[in-house]
């Protein structure tokens, strides 16, 4: 009998739901839990978990104002469901005289799972060597096994690190990571911990006895190798430690469990006590992240306008300086309290000591232990410092405008708003500007078309904390001369000895200039005025002009342009540096005018933004274009970060192609769309209140994690294959947004036009380059021509000896199935499936997973170097009848020839349907001669001429 525990956040602390808290969970209706996609092609639905409370005193009924919880139990409360796998046990570890080391092993074997314990040291305060609880998980032994260590630090701190060994080498997945600061272990020796491994994430927690469980995850991290093993938990002390041996550590409360299910209440539907005399009960619906997030259909403001509104998009680098050495990888060290503070989920880049980026990249950050900042690169290849030198910095107030006008006003609007909260629009006079005219940014909604009208901005007061400022904007001129060409675009005022500084556009002798001029406060003549081609003519450009007050007498200017391309390139002009000439003080700007007087017609215009401080255009660029040319890991990150709704990025054994620009759209459409390009799975994780994005590669190849009988009776009925058209699309044609299109099209063999008729789809795509368009559309074709049963849904139950608990549970969204042995539902072959998604049922004497199927065999792809990888032919055939016994057959083909290769050989073909060994294969022209073990599979038979002869495992060319 299997007991689910439901655990709620209440009173500040997770809280079991049971009869201590007010309600039990009844078995009665079984929890049911349902998470992923119904199959290929749908989009992942929120999962799901219902359950029903007895709840007698009415503690779980939100409106009861005499419930215990009353006031904290409302919608959104979080909610988590875990399945007991062992019971609790209890070790002590001694070590008489360290340095030393003491282990015990967990019962069971686990695939996933989540391992919790409390441990009690000998003393409050570690001295002179750290002490360690060490965690071995999917240990299958001495040289591979997954390491989650928490350490005991002699600065009175509680650090988690992971490590995994793999053939004996070291790898590290998460630098060592604070939980707990300096100073804790002066007064606590007791701490509670829980690790939980998921596929290829780990996450840990820890806290001190008399502290509640921390709400989320601690500590995460990816690229964990995904199989079952083992677990151990050790105890260990280094050299040099000076406390009083021996050294013993108590393990209480040791337990693994496997969580089922992570969300937040979505609906409470109380039952009092009745004529009936039933009794009180509470049925509850919870839903995952998703559920919240879906909520409303406001689209994201465009990248451009999050680029000047949010702090947390914002990356300024400079001011840290990394103390670790050459060839430290994937981590620096900064110096003491210069970044602490740096942010899990924020973004750097790495410099060296002339300013240079190290690489052409940008970094997550993904645990920060007291300024040592562990990073994830956008590639799969670790990042190794080549060099001491490395600096960053994160933004500070000063980074954000003290005025902003996007000018991505709707049609029909009077005059441009302001983008900051509170902020006063502008005023609009001469004429009327047409707003929504101009979309050509890829990173904006459509900016305002000036036609003649003169728009007028008041500056807010403000410290001048940095005697400087930075003006900014987005222009497009057109490529014709207008009657304006000439007069200023922007002009804007200062109570500096320069009272009007003005920014002129020229065609001049090059690609369009910009004439920067600036005029006396107390005469009003000019004090200088120089000419810089910018290239502004007919081009979509970024425009910074900083301002800045170098010494006493001194102002120095630096003018740059950006120009950007549709498919999210750049140039860059300038910049352009020098002392203003006349201009002994800059003082503060006050307003803004944008096309004065009037003048301009056909030019776009819009993002004005004015920053207290000297800003590189490297911060904003790649917003302008909305973020063209960024991978999925970045996007998915940075809007995870952006938005504040966690997203951990499974990565597979390639990378991901490139994106074009970000859409407007909501944020669950904005992650679809990166799942639409890469096509991987897209979900919510079952043991952490995040979302959870798997790539197409991480499902390539997968081992599987349930490898069934089907005469063990782990398989319940219906089981039943389903042989339709339902997916098939043998004619592909791929668009590219803003771009070009490829068609793909299978004329012959297997599910192919000849075949079957012609099944078309056209899925438009957000990849960056058209060059990506025949992968794509090629890929797409693999998937929509898969020959072969379907089974919508294959059930299966918990059976001693054959499917554990453990296993059963752990199945997740993506994961990959295998049935064999199912000859008596006349099936010969192994029925091999991915995982979209699931309904699991978790009746407490007969839980059940009801599996949502597709093919796992697109999946099986080759890879260099492998002996087990071949390919297969498209066009072989059996040249002669045979008999259902023959040992030796002719096979002809039209395309490359069979190996004759003594040392590849056995490998299995298939004839038809009976699976046939092959030993040797002979002739240098076709027809081949093969020598054959025959029935394999158990099927027997004679076979025509004519009939398919194909390798029975193949590998397919992975996109």
């Amino acid at each position: 009998m299997i007991t689910p525990v439901v655990d709620a956040y209440l009173g500040g602390d997770w809280r079991t739901l049971d009869a201590s808290t007010g309600g039990t969970v009844r078995q009665s209706p079984p929890i049911k839990i349902t998470a992923g996609a119904k199959d290929e092609a749908a989009k992942t639905s929120p999962s799901k978990a219902t359950f029903t409370l007895n709840d007698p005193d009415g503690d779980y009924d939100p409106g009861n104002p005499m419930s215990q919880w009353f006031g904290d139990l409302k919608e959104n409360t979080r909610v988590r469901v875990t399945v007991p796998l062992t019971e609790p046990v209890s070790f002590t570890h001694t070590i008489a005289d360290g340095p030393g080391a003491d282990a015990d092993q967990v019962p069971g074997e686990f695939w996933n799972s989540e391992t919790r314990y409390h441990v009690e040291l000998p003393v409050s305060d570690v001295t002179g060597g750290i002490a360690g609880t060490v965690l071995q998980l999917r240990y299958l032994d001495a040289n591979n096994f997954l390491w989650v260590q928490v350490v005991y630090h002699t600065t009175d701190s509680v650090q988690v690190g992971v490590i995994e060994r793999v053939a004996g080498s070291d790898r590290r997945l998460l630098a060592d990571t604070r939980v707990y600061p300096d100073g804790t272990l002066f007064t606590v020796n007791a701490f509670s911990v829980v690790v939980l491994v998921e596929g290829q994430v780990v996450r840990a927690k820890v806290w001190a006895d008399g502290d509640p469980e921390p709400l989320d995850w601690q500590v995460e991290c990816t690229r964990a190798t995904v199989r079952a093993g083992a677990t151990f938990l050790a105890s260990t002390l280094d050299a040099g430690n000076t406390n009083t041996m021996p050294w013993v550590m108590e393990y209480t409360d040791v337990r693994v469990g496997i969580p089922v299910f992570y969300g937040e209440v979505a609906e409470f539907n109380p039952a009092v006590a009745d004529e009936s005399h039933a009794a009180p009960t509470v049925a509850i619906t919870a839903s995952g992240i998703g559920r919240r997030v879906a909520q409303g259909s406001d689209p994201l403001k465009s990248s451009a306008f999050r680029s000047w509104t949010s702090p947390q998009g914002w990356i300024r680098e400079g001011s840290m300086t990394s103390t670790s050495g050459v060839g430290s990888t994937n981590t620096m060290q900064g110096a003491v309290g210069d970044s602490d503070d740096v942010p899990v989920g924020s973004f750097f880049r790495l410099l060296d000591e002339t300013g240079r980026y190290k690489e052409d990249q940008l970094f997550t950050v993904t645990a920060n232990s007291g300024g040592q900042i562990t990073f994830t690169p956008d590639t799969l290849e670790p990042i190794v410092l080549r060099d001491v030198a490395a600096s960053y910095r994160l933004a500070t107030e000063d980074d954000l405008p003290i005025a902003y006008w996007p000018m991505e006003d709707d049609r029909g609007s009077t005059s441009p708003a302001s983008g900051l909260l509170g902020g006063a629009p502008m005023e609009t006079r001469v004429d009327t500007p047409e707003f929504a005219a101009f979309d050509v940014f890829a990173g904006s909604a459509p900016l305002v078309k000036l036609n003649n009208a003169e728009l007028y901005g008041t500056v807010p007061d403000y410290t001048d904390t940095n005697q400087a400022f930075t003006l900014a904007f987005l222009a497009r001129f057109p490529d014709a001369d207008e009657a304006g060409t000439g007069q200023a675009i922007v002009q804007f005022y200062c109570t500096g000895t320069a009272e009007v500084w003005a920014l002129n556009y020229a065609t001049g002798g090059g690609d369009g200039d910009l004439v920067l001029s600036a005029y006396s406060a107390t005469t009003g003549a000019q004090l200088f005025s120089t000419p810089y081609d910018m290239g502004m003519r007919g081009n979509p450009r970024l425009v910074t002009l900083n301002l800045e007050q170098t010494g006493p007498t001194t102002v120095q200017y630096s003018l740059l342009t950006v120009g950007y391309t549709s498919a999210g390139g750049t140039s860059v002009a300038g910049p352009a540096t020098a002392t203003a000439t006349g201009v002994t003080a800059l003082g503060k700007i006050t307003s803004a005018q944008v096309n004065p007087g009037g003048g301009y017609v056909d030019v776009g215009f819009g993002h004005l933004a004015v920053v207290p401080a000297v800003l590189s255009y490297i911060n904003i660029t790649d917003r302008i274009s909305g973020y063209a040319q960024e991978n999925p890991p970045r996007r998915f990150a940075r809007l995870a970060y952006e938005e504040g709704e966690p997203v951990t990025y499974c990565q597979g054994i390639v990378p991901a192609g490139i994106l074009g620009p970000q859409r407007r759209d909501t944020l669950l459409d904005t992650w679809q769309d990166v799942t639409d390009f890469d096509m991987g799975r897209f979900y919510e994780a079952k043991g952490a209140y995040r979302f959870e994005y798997r790539t197409r590669s991480s499902l390539y190849n997968q081992g599987h994690i349930l490898d069934l009988d089907y005469e063990g009776g782990a398989v319940l009925a219906p089981f039943d294959p389903v042989r339709d058209d339902q997916g098939s699309r043998n004619d592909i044609t791929v668009k590219r947004e803003g771009g070009s299109t490829y068609r793909a099209v299978k004329e012959s063999g297997a599910k192919s036009v000849e075949a079957i008729g012609r099944y078309t789809d056209a899925p438009t795509v957000n990849a960056a380059f058209d060059r990506h368009l025949p992968d794509l559309a090629h890929w797409r074709l693999h998937l929509g021509t898969v020959d072969g049963d379907r089974y919508p849904t294959i059930t299966v139950k918990a059976a001693d000896g054959v499917l554990s608990l453990e296993r059963l549970l752990s199945v997740g969204v993506g994961d990959r199935v295998r049935v064999t042995n199912a000859g008596a539902r006349r099936r010969f072959e192994p029925i091999d499936q991915l995982v979209p998604g699931y309904t699991l049922t978790l009746h407490p004497y007969v839980p059940t997973l009801a599996m949502n199927c597709v093919p796992a065999s697109p999946y099986n792809v080759a890879v260099l170097d492998e002996d087990t990888v071949r390919l297969d032919s498209d066009t072989s055939a059996l040249d002669d009848d045979i008999t259902s016994s023959a040992a030796t057959f002719d096979v002809a083909t039209t395309d490359c020839l069979w190996t004759t290769d003594p040392d590849h050989f056995p490998f299995d073909v298939l004839v038809g349907g009976e699976r046939c060994t092959v030993t040797a294969i002979s002739g240098a022209s076709s027809p081949q001669a093969f020598t054959v073990t025959r029935a394999v599979n158990g099927v027997a038979r004679a076979w025509s001429a004519g009939t398919k002869v194909s390798l029975a495992d193949p590998h397919y060319l992975p996109l």
